[in-house]
């Protein structure tokens, strides 16, 4: 059944009581604060990088959402699946995939994630079952329902994780996605980040339903409305969700109320919306929050955090340096790269010798 006002968490004030629920000690606390100010510092430099022309193509940053992709994430298995959206680099940090291969990807090199091949767009690690970034708005929904659908049909206890946007529950693939897991009960745990825009438009005016958990009541599915902008709650809601879906139950749908402070992409002028508002959301920012909470509840001192950010500071600055110094892909990559699923002959045989 879809849950519906009762589960809806917004307040600001919730972080306390989930902190002293949360089970979690000092250290893994502070190293959710990490994990946010490295996606924060990581998508400055890209966007630094961007400017300077040595990123290019497109470039979609997670500034403001930090909470939702370490929240959701931290409630995941090493052997649990995650696909999600172009707007994928804070995911992919979060899973703890290299930023020295993720930066070397956005500069094109043969070092990145994706061997250079695949860009901002498409970060992707086999290995952490991170299966990447899709450009296509809603075009990995029915994928991660698929890896889902084999899971199950293999008796594996592993869940799969899809993040996409609000824009993303108008196209029929967020339908047929939905009713599929929830028909045949696969788990699935459907992530909606609600940062109120499908590029520059307002959810009011792209979704008759501008609450989408109530979306998967069509489907008779488990739904809940969470504030996305606060890495404990949005762990517990996860962390729900995982135990509804990896227990058999069947699918979750998750909306994660949150915010983007630039644009949709590193070319967009935000003439949709003005700087009072941006600044109003701001004043939520998710690292300052949960910053403020460490110090207040005496689970770090200003001092630690500050040591991390210049920490941090000097990861990323190293990450670029990486990147910079990496090679090139050459010729090779056509036929050594897996790009495709056997060999190239160099020189095919013409037809007729």
């Amino acid at each position: 059944m879809t849950h519906h006002d009762d589960h809806v968490h917004n307040s600001a004030g919730a972080s306390p009581d989930v902190l002293n629920d949360s089970g979690l000690d000092a250290a893994a606390l502070i190293d959710f604060y990490r994990q946010m100010v490295l996606i924060r510092r990581f998508e400055e430099k890209c966007q630094e990088m961007y400017t300077k022309a040595r990123i290019g193509g497109f470039l979609h940053l997670y500034i403001g959402e930090e909470a939702t992709a370490v929240g959701a994430i931290s409630a995941l298995r090493p052997e649990d699946h995650i696909f999600t959206h172009y707007r994928d680099h804070g995911h992919a940090i979060a899973r703890g995939l290299d930023i020295n291969a993720l930066m070397a990807e956005l500069f094109g090199k043969v070092t990145g994630c994706s061997k250079g091949l695949g860009g901002s767009m498409h970060f992707a690690d086999a290995s952490k079952h991170f299966w990447g970034g899709y450009a296509i708005v809603g075009s990995h929904l029915p994928l991660a329902v698929g890896v889902a659908l084999g899971m199950k049909m293999q008796r594996k206890d592993s869940v799969v994780m899809v993040f996409f946007g609000d824009g993303a529950t108008n196209g029929g693939e967020f339908y047929e996605s939905l009713n599929f897991a929830q028909l045949w009960k696969l788990p699935v745990i459907f992530v909606c980040e609600n940062n109120l825009y499908a590029m520059g438009t307002p959810l009011e005016v792209h979704s008759s339903v501008t609450e989408i958990y109530r979306k998967a009541c069509a489907f008779d599915m488990k739904a809940e409305r969470v504030d996305g902008n606060d890495v404990l709650v949005m762990r517990e809601a996860a962390l729900r969700a995982v135990e509804h879906a990896r227990s058999g139950k069947g699918p979750v749908l998750l909306e994660a109320m949150t915010y983007r402070f630039r644009g949709h992409s590193a070319q967009d002028t935000q003439k949709y919306r003005t700087k009072e508002d941006i600044e109003r959301h701001r004043r939520n920012d998710p690292i300052t929050r949960f910053r403020d909470l460490l110090v207040h509840e005496g689970i770090a001192t200003g001092q630690q955090l500050r040591d991390i950010d210049l920490m941090i500071d000097d990861q990323v600055e190293a990450a670029v340096r990486f990147a910079e110094d990496s090679p090139e892909p050459g010729h090779e990559w056509i036929t050594q790269a897996g790009v495709y699923a056997a060999p190239i002959a160099v020189d095919p045989p013409i037809h007729g010798e």
